[in-house]
């Protein structure tokens, strides 16, 4: 697998189309940082790290009746940066954008507070 959080990000766009509330993935600390940003905007209802069979596997539930529309915008052949005055608004404030800044991975609005850039991983709305 070239991209793994495509995948992740994949998996979790099919099943909110689907009406599936959980879905698993091969554990990485980068799909547990986007998982807790999704948590903590409310696109998803709760997520886990669970071993199993000497693996970690991250556990996401979905909210159930609510279609999740994810576009990943920074990809391994095509990096996107973006300086803190570049932040973009998604959805008019509606949606949130996921960056990973030399402060960690965080949502754009937060990013734009603590007036630092970095790589603009995901959109969500």
């Amino acid at each position: 697998m070239t991209d793994p959080i495509a995948d992740f990000l994949t998996r979790l766009r099919n099943a909110s189309a689907r009406n599936i509330h959980l879905i698993e993935a091969q554990h990485s600390f980068m799909k547990e940082a986007i998982a807790e940003n999704l948590k903590k905007t409310g696109f998803i209802v709760d997520f886990e790290v669970a071993e199993e069979d000497a693996k970690k596997v991250i556990k996401v539930e979905l909210h159930p009746h609510r279609l999740l529309n994810i576009r990943r915008k920074s990809k391994p052949g095509r990096r996107v940066y973006l300086s803190s005055q570049h932040i973009p608004v998604v959805k008019s404030g509606l949606g949130i954008a996921v960056m990973s800044t030399s402060r960690g991975v965080m949502t754009n609005k937060e990013a734009k507070k603590m007036n630092v850039g970095g790589e603009l991983l995901c959109e969500v709305f």
